[in-house]
């Protein structure tokens, strides 16, 4: 089996020093980089705490770096706090556990304190410091959250490694007390990537295989490295790379320096034992981060190689973690069915409906949803099944019905002849939400809205599977979210670049997705993406 030297020596000098973009999210289901572990109490202060303001705490399980959540809860306007992080002004989101704040840490100073501090009218009402040691030290101390408990040995095991390989806190290794997660036995299950082999299908194109490497952030970036053949020039390297996908999707090459291209690829954390296709479709290999582990542990470097070992080890727990768990429903159970009324209404071809989508409804009974239930847009373009005295049928969201009751549907006329008579008027209906039935056909689709630019990002998006609880953008290095407008489009009302756009867009169910390369176009032009919602 062939080693490769340089790729081996590039995980502390690349991998190690990574930068994570910290991600928040709902907690409790799974996000692409790892699964957010849960938001527990982040402990007593030894200054007096006042109850006005408390600290809850969450980590995103992610690389090198651990990305840190703290969600306060305020009472009254937050604008009258002033809140700090390590002294640093904040200015904090607002989510369903609280008002979030995010930082990171090196796996290697997972010992080192955070302080958040909260302070109103020149009274400060709380005061506290909290490591991410703390944070998994009190999920083990706990058996409310023992399933937890295998992930957060793996994270300390991890970082205990990371501080022997960097001699950071040698005399305070976060996992001195921990019993289990051992890796000195662990053995990472791998052969090294056959370069030889993968090479003789290039030969004679316009690049050779040189190595890959792992960038170990929120998620595991692999990125494989090719070499100019003699003769080519960088640009002709990267025309031949692009007509390659990595793992199914398109692929950027980048230049590095004069005689290398290299493509990269995000992977969760829980898919480090992995394979991923990159293939042309007739050149072709399948290429697993284990790989590079494996080669890193054949060099004569314990300290580095129990780096590795950890790593795979924490892969492992976040595989076997995101397994037991399936995601908790950021609205309701699938299959919730609702009690209401529902009357029936004409709506014209050339009028939108609130939710601005009767133009891209198809061939599909329209619906207008009461205000409760129509949350802001969230169940704009929701594909719902109606059940009334004759029988069912299936309709697109497209509209609000203000005057309705929660539980309320007006309906497209056609549409309430199929469950009664028009005579009746009014009647008692039961209704659930489906899969849209066009989500099997093709992805979803976006639009940017008139006058939205690099300077004002506001779109919409439409033929999701199931009703969409958020959607991101990201920006510089890490996501941020849209809110939605009534009239059911995302509006950031800031610039946003030029794109193109890489979203994470999560759906009522706490599905993820993530769709990228999506290009700023002419507004109210459609633009197909690649991504669709899971059944």
């Amino acid at each position: 089996m062939q080693k490769n030297k340089v790729i081996t020596g590039r995980l502390a000098a690349a991998a190690l020093s990574a930068v994570l973009a910290a991600t928040a999210a709902v907690g409790g289901y799974a996000l692409p980089a790892a699964r957010t572990l849960p938001a527990v109490a982040a402990g007593t202060s030894s200054s007096e705490s006042i109850p006005e303001a408390s600290l809850n705490m969450g980590l995103s399980a992610g690389g090198s770096k651990i990305g840190i959540s703290f969600y306060l809860t305020l009472e009254g306007d937050r604008n009258d706090y002033v809140i700090t992080l390590d002294d640093a002004p904040q200015s904090p989101e607002k989510t369903d556990k609280g008002w979030l704040i995010t930082t990171d840490v090196f796996a290697m100073n997972m010992n080192k304190p955070h302080k958040v501090t909260v302070s109103k009218g020149g009274k400060v009402l709380l005061n506290q410091e909290v490591s991410v040691s703390d944070y998994l030290h009190l999920l083990l101390d706990s058996s409310e959250y023992s399933t937890y408990h295998d992930l957060a040995k793996a994270m300390l095991r991890y970082g205990g490694a990371a501080q022997a390989y960097f001699g950071v806190d040698a005399n305070a290794p976060v996992d001195g007390d921990i019993v289990g997660a051992e890796i000195s036995g662990v053995t990472i299950d791998s052969d090294i990537f056959d370069k030889d082999a993968f090479n003789s299908q290039l030969e004679g194109k316009t690049v050779s295989y040189y190595g890959m490497n792992l960038s170990l952030r929120s998620e595991t970036s692999l990125t494989l490295y090719f070499q100019c053949s003699e003769g080519a020039s960088i640009q002709e390297a990267k025309e031949f790379i692009e007509g390659f996908t990595f793992n199914g999707k398109a692929v950027t090459a980048v230049a590095n320096g004069q005689s290398f291209v290299t493509v990269s690829l995000d992977i969760p954390a829980s898919g480090i034992s992995k394979d991923y296709t990159f293939t042309n479709g007739s050149i072709s290999a399948d290429f697993n981060p284990c790989q590079y582990l494996a080669a890193a542990c054949a060099d004569n470097d314990e300290k580095l190689a129990n780096v590795c070992k950890a790593l795979y080890a924490y892969g492992k727990a976040a595989s076997v973690q995101g397994q037991q768990q399936e995601p908790q429903w950021l609205l309701e159970p699938k299959g919730t069915v609702h009690t209401g009324e529902a009357t029936f209404y004409d709506l014209a071809d050339d009028n939108l409906g609130n939710a601005m989508l009767n133009d891209v409804r198809g061939g599909h009974y329209y619906a207008a949803m009461n205000t409760e239930d129509y949350d802001t847009a969230m169940l704009a373009g929701a594909y719902v099944e109606v059940k009334g005295p004759k029988g069912t049928v299936d309709v697109y969201i497209v509209d609000r019905l203000p005057e309705g009751a929660k539980g309320d549907i007006d309906l497209d006329p056609a549409a309430f002849e199929k469950i009664a008579d028009k005579s009746a008027g009014r009647v008692n209906i039961e209704w659930k939400i489906i899969p849209f039935d066009d989500a099997a056909k093709k992805p979803m689709s976006y639009r940017f809205k008139k006058g939205a630019s690099q300077y004002w990002f506001e779109m919409q998006v439409f033929g999701q599977r199931y009703p969409i609880y958020s959607f991101e953008v990201l920006k510089d290095g890490e996501y941020v979210t849209v809110p939605r407008e009534e009239y059911n489009y995302f509006n950031y009302k800031g610039a946003m670049g030029a794109g193109p756009y890489t979203f994470r867009i999560t759906d009522i169910y706490g599905h993820v997705v993530i769709d990228e390369n999506v290009a700023l176009t002419t507004p109210e032009v459609i633009v197909e993406g690649s991504a669709q919602f899971p059944l």
